[in-house]
């Protein structure tokens, strides 16, 4: 039968290549992002929401990397050296940006046991704060930090 189609093979064939597509996508989805084993690869994933009590600290600027999650008035960050993010890589001297809940403070110190100078990122009380880059002299110079209440920032 010349110039005749046959349907049910283009049938399957549709839906194995909606099937091959919809599965790649899934895949792509999942490996997609900061340190993807497919870089370039964008990603459609949700961006960190940071609770109004916490900050969010972050290895690379634009909130890329290794994150490090800090809670209002449950611990004090005295020491980054002996905080490890992945492997033996700590967390001394590594972090380039940070996410602020809207009821928290950060103090970040430039050296271990809350000593150095010190620099305050303060939640404005309505909407997350982001600084997606640190000013040169802070970043990748956190050594230790608090997370205090928004009004208990000293």
């Amino acid at each position: 039968m010349n110039g005749t189609r046959n349907d049910g093979n283009r049938s399957a064939f549709s839906r194995w290549s909606l099937l091959t597509f919809v599965c790649c996508l899934a895949v792509g989805g999942a490996l997609s992002g900061p340190g993807s084993a497919l870089p370039g690869v964008a990603s459609a994933q949700t961006p960190d929401v940071v609770p109004a009590n916490t900050v969010m600290l972050y290895q690379h600027q634009n909130f890329g990397g290794a994150k490090l999650e800090g809670f209002t008035d449950v611990e004090e960050y005295k020491d980054l050296t002996k905080m490890t993010m992945s492997g033996s890589t700590n967390w001394n001297d590594k972090v380039s940006s940070v996410k602020i809940g809207k009821d928290a403070c950060l103090m970040a110190y430039q050296d271990i046991n809350f000593k150095g100078s010190m620099t305050r990122y303060i939640g404005n009380g309505s909407s997350q704060r982001n600084e997606p880059v640190l000013p040169n002299s802070w970043n990748d110079r956190i050594s230790s930090f608090k997370v205090k209440g928004r009004g208990n920032c000293q």
